[in-house]
């Protein structure tokens, strides 16, 4: 009774006083844990998201250290075969600049490594601003793909070199962000720009057409450029009718670009949302390309990680084509596996498609 006193009205000023302040720090405590929950309910998934970008970072910076350290293999005959063969096309083009600047990088290859033996490139994310894997020392990415078949794994064994090419890859990425029905039914087909083509009447074209067609979407339509430049640029007879045809077809796609554009926000596909600046520029073309980006790495890194289990070796990840040296071609479909269902991991679709082609090897040599 005494106890039961002492809490009610009958207790002493100093008591009530102790009391009142205990009480008060018991409402503040579950203020507080309140607030906690509420901060860490909201934020969850971003603590996630950046749990599982440093867990892509740690996985990729330790593969990129392997790469650096075994190196490449560099086949001097076939690098200097190909590399003239780039430098006299550019002279038949007249287009001396480019010529000029793939002489300088043959010879100053040759200058460094004149008996071959093992170079050791340096991977990274960091220097490129969308996340994208650049190498350097030497820029392997900016190699024609001719010539960087003259890459060997430094160790024996491998007698097949494989390109696994993502098809359509940034627009594969639109796709799946956009929500865009038509363009995820036009890449399904069984090359996307030709079905294209085809749909504003454009199909009976040559290979020439198609690779010039392709470079005016992705320049215009994924990367915000100017549609009458491009077309004069790639010497296309397209109309700005047949271009609005393509606009009105992805409308929904369009309407994703023109508001990343307007309002500066985008929502990636690891979770966070992303703010431009109002004076950046080509804010869209940046996101797509971040999350393309985004999205190989994770590609990367799966194939990478099982290097040991199906026995073979990454030779070369590059914008969206990885080259793989295995002993035999029995992984080759398992490699294309994982790359699908990597892609599938992190956008929740299994739009991915992969061409693969022999590099080196087999009926290649």
């Amino acid at each position: 009774m005494d106890h039961i006193s002492l809490l009610g009205p009958a207790a002493s000023p100093s008591e009530h006083k102790v009391l009142t302040t205990e009480a008060g720090n018991m409402e503040v405590a579950s203020m507080q844990e309140r607030l906690r929950q509420h901060i860490e309910q909201k934020h969850k998934h971003l603590q996630y998201d950046l749990e599982s970008l440093t867990k892509l970072q740690q996985e990729e910076t330790e593969a990129f250290k392997v790469l650096q350290s075994r190196g490449l293999t560099l086949d001097i005959d076939v690098f200097t075969r190909e590399m003239n063969t780039v430098i006299d096309n550019y002279q038949q083009q007249g287009k001396t600049t480019e010529a000029h600047q793939q002489t300088m990088r043959r010879d100053k290859i040759l200058q460094l490594h004149p008996q071959t033996d093992v170079i050791h490139p340096v991977f990274s994310t960091q220097s490129s601003r969308t996340g994208r894997i650049t190498v350097s020392k030497p820029a392997l990415q900016s190699w024609k793909s001719t010539v960087r078949s003259a890459l060997l794994p430094s160790t024996e064994g491998y007698d097949y070199i494989y390109s696994f090419d993502c098809k359509a890859y940034d627009p594969t990425v639109l796709g799946v962000l956009s929500k865009d029905e038509n363009l995820q039914q036009d890449l399904r087909a069984e090359d996307f720009y030709t079905e294209l083509l085809n749909q504003i009447g454009e199909g009976d074209k040559d290979e020439n057409y198609r690779k010039a067609f392709k470079h005016l979407f992705l320049a215009c339509f994924i990367n915000g450029g100017d549609v009458a430049y491009h077309l004069q640029k790639n010497a296309l007879p397209l109309t700005r009718a047949q271009w609005q045809k393509i606009e009105e077809r992805y409308a929904t796609a369009v309407k994703y670009r023109d508001d990343i554009e307007q309002y500066g926000t985008a929502k990636s596909l690891n979770g966070i949302t992303y703010l431009f600046k109002s004076e950046d520029n080509a804010k869209f073309a940046k996101f797509i390309q971040h999350e393309a980006a985004y999205v190989f790495r994770h590609i990367f890194t799966t194939v990478f990680n099982q290097e040991t289990a199906l026995d073979m070796q990454v030779i070369l990840p590059v914008h969206d084509e990885i080259l793989v040296a295995v002993k035999d071609s029995k992984s080759i479909g398992k490699i294309c596996e994982m790359m699908i269902n990597a892609f599938q991991m992190v956008t929740g679709q299994s739009a991915l498609k992969i061409k693969t082609a022999p590099v080196r090897g087999g009926h290649n040599e």
